[in-house]
């Protein structure tokens, strides 16, 4: 079974509740909701922004760690958690993954992919603009 999953659709559809966290929940496992911004984290019920829960540093690079001390109530939140959801993660630095990805493996002692933790990422390709290389501004 894949444990990171990517979900696409327009904004205002609701990704993040197809989910299913209310299953997840109620069999009670835990789920965290993240969210890239905090706009969008004020939105969702019980959500927080990325770099809230993580501990992800604000200025990013491919080799910087999270801040998370591995014996705190947020490392036991992360190990506790079943699933992972980031919302509008098509906003995201590819760095602040990798420090996440770090930071989980390290947590979980586990070389999997964000150290064997279901992953659902969510958002809206199409606000994503194309890359063109050596194109100009316009």
């Amino acid at each position: 079974m894949p444990k990171c999953l990517f979900l696409d659709g327009p904004a205002g559809t609701s990704k993040t509740f197809v989910t299913l966290l209310h299953a997840i929940t109620g069999k009670g496992d835990q789920a965290i909701v993240v969210a890239s911004t905090g706009i969008e984290a004020t939105l969702l019920s019980g959500c927080r922004t990325a770099h809230s829960i993580f501990k992800i540093p604000l200025i990013l690079n491919a080799t910087l760690t999270c801040n998370l001390e591995p014996n705190t109530s947020e490392a036991k939140l992360l190990l506790d958690a079943k699933v992972i959801v980031w919302n509008e993660a098509s906003m995201t630095h590819i760095h602040a993954f990798l420090v996440v990805d770090r930071l989980l493996k390290d947590l979980t002692k586990c070389d999997e992919p964000f150290g064997g933790k279901i992953i659902l990422l969510d958002g809206d390709l199409s606000q994503v603009l194309p890359v063109i290389l050596r194109g100009s501004r316009s």
